[in-house]
């Protein structure tokens, strides 16, 4: 069996042992090209499916977009929809969601409404 590529001298000898040894030859080769090309289970895909496209991972894709309760109240990027006495948070912070709010690049295109927090 022939490993790598085949030299003048190796081909000739081939070809001279008949067209049963090229054969042969031909299905080693392919064999070993598919042993080749089979991926490697990763553990991200256990059952052995091959993701088609993985994103790259990126600092933005790991901080989920909105405003998190407790956050200061932002007139430009949102909307006091109701004030909630509270001791939880300070005043003037945001204490609850209730719609979010859309933007594009650093252009607030709808604000969010959220509940704002004031002193008892």
């Amino acid at each position: 069996m022939v490993h790598g590529r085949l030299s003048d001298a190796q081909a000739v000898v081939l070809a001279a042992a008949g067209p049963e040894a090229v054969r042969l030859a031909l299905l080693a080769a392919n064999a070993r090209i598919a042993q080749l090309q089979t991926p490697a289970i990763s553990p991200s895909t256990p059952s052995g499916m091959i993701p088609v496209y993985q994103k790259p991972p990126a600092p933005w894709r790991k901080k989920k977009p909105g405003a998190k309760p407790g956050d200061v109240f932002d007139p430009a990027t949102m909307q006091a929809i109701m004030q909630q006495p509270t001791n939880q948070y300070p005043e003037n912070h945001m204490t609850q969601s209730l719609q979010n709010g859309y933007s594009h690049y650093a252009r607030s295109l709808r604000p969010a409404q959220v509940a704002v927090s004031k002193a008892q």
